[in-house]
């Protein structure tokens, strides 16, 4: 998809600089086919609720572990410039509302 990942045993990284950002409102999220982690940034100070995912992780913006989840849709504030990793099994598409 013109993405560039670094595979280090068994952790896959993403440049930041290609992180999606989430928009105000509802976000569709799809996990691809190989099943790996969704990242997505929050632009602004917002309240996000994850839904239909298996996991969920926020970090800010130096990825230091803010909160997590799993399985039960959850509500969180989430600062600007956080980033959010969302976990399912592959094809799923969890949904990221950010208010």
């Amino acid at each position: 998809d013109g993405q560039e990942y670094l595979r280090f045993s068994s952790s896959l990284l993403q440049s930041a600089a290609t992180v999606t950002s989430l928009s105000a409102g509802s976000n569709a999220v799809t996990v691809g086919a190989e099943g790996h982690v969704e990242w997505r940034r929050v632009p602004s100070d917002s309240n996000v609720t994850v839904s239909g995912q298996g996991e969920w992780k926020l970090y800010d913006e130096k990825l230091s572990l803010l909160e997590s989840g799993a399985g039960a849709t959850a509500t969180t504030e989430a600062p600007a410039g956080s980033y959010l990793a969302v976990f399912g099994p592959a094809g799923s598409k969890p949904t990221v509302v950010v208010q």
